[in-house]
């Protein structure tokens, strides 16, 4: 199995079959002697950032880690709690309700979205 390709930017799903962004980076441990094992997949702004350009996923996540907790830091799922559908979609097994890979969607519609015009409840 190629991960990068056969991962990367795949929907993520989690136990309620909702989605929950895309898979953004993978993170492998090194193993002495052995291929590189999968450890977890991260899910999130600053691990999409971190693709592009190391310098401004920092920025982005001091700018981020102003507005709250939950955003700055990417959500880490660990191989353990994933299964593959048919190779198209990711499924995330977690239980957590709020589904911690919503706290910048949630922020962002209680802080932005309900203060435009038509936009509140």
């Amino acid at each position: 199995m190629d991960v990068l390709r056969d991962l990367l930017d795949k929907q993520l799903i989690d136990g309620r079959h909702r989605d929950s962004g895309r898979v953004d980076t993978v993170i492998f441990s090194l193993r002495e002697g052995g291929p590189p094992r999968l450890v977890a997949i991260e899910v999130g702004p600053v691990a999409l950032a971190r693709r592009i350009h190391r310098g401004w996923s920092a920025r982005l996540e001091r700018w981020l880690a102003r507005f709250g907790d939950g955003l700055a830091k990417p959500v880490r799922i660990p191989v353990e709690e994933l299964d593959w559908e048919n190779g198209i979609h990711v499924r995330w097994d977690a239980s957590a309700d709020p589904n911690p890979t919503f706290a910048w969607e949630l922020w962002w519609r209680r802080h932005v979205v309900a203060k435009l015009p038509g936009g509140g409840p």
